[in-house]
C-alpha cells in the first residue's frame, strides 16, 4: 500500500487551490470595507441641493419624482454621513462631517427632481 502518490501535480494543484482561497479572501475583505447607504427625502417645490465631497464621483440625474434620492458608495466604514435636509433642500457636507480626514472616498449617485438647484464640490477626484 502506498502512502503518498507519485504524481508530481500534486504540490501544483495545492499550490493552485490555495491561491485561489486568498484571492478570494482578499476580494472579501474588500467588498466588506465598502458600504453603501441609500435615503430618500421628500422635495419641496425649488429644491437646493448641496454636496460637499472629500474625494470621489457625483453622478446627478433628474427625474419626474417630488423627493430626492441619495445613494453613497464608502470606501471606509468609519466615514460619517449625515445628510441635513432644510427648508429649501438637502445639504451632505462629508467635509465638515470628517473633519481633519483625508482618506475619505465616497461615490455619490443623486436623483433630483428637474427643478432642482445644485451646489457640488469636492477636494480631490
Amino acid at each position: 500500500m502506498k502512502l503518498f502518490a507519485s504524481d508530481n501535480r500534486k504540490p501544483i494543484k495545492i499550490l493552485s487551490a490555495l491561491f485561489s482561497i486568498l484571492i478570494v479572501l482578499t476580494a472579501s475583505s474588500f467588498a466588506l470595507a465598502q458600504q453603501k447607504v441609500s435615503r430618500r427625502f421628500p422635495a419641496g417645490k425649488n429644491v437646493r441641493f448641496e454636496l460637499k465631497n472629500i474625494t470621489g464621483t457625483i453622478t446627478v440625474e433628474t427625474w419626474d419624482r417630488d423627493e430626492i434620492a441619495v445613494t453613497a458608495l464608502m470606501d471606509n466604514r468609519k466615514a460619517t454621513f449625515n445628510p441635513r435636509q432644510t427648508e429649501s433642500g438637502l445639504v451632505i457636507d462629508i467635509v465638515g462631517d470628517n473633519r481633519g480626514r483625508n482618506d475619505i472616498e465616497m461615490n455619490f449617485k443623486i436623483q433630483l427632481p428637474s427643478r432642482s438647484s445644485v451646489d457640488l464640490e469636492t477636494h480631490s477626484g
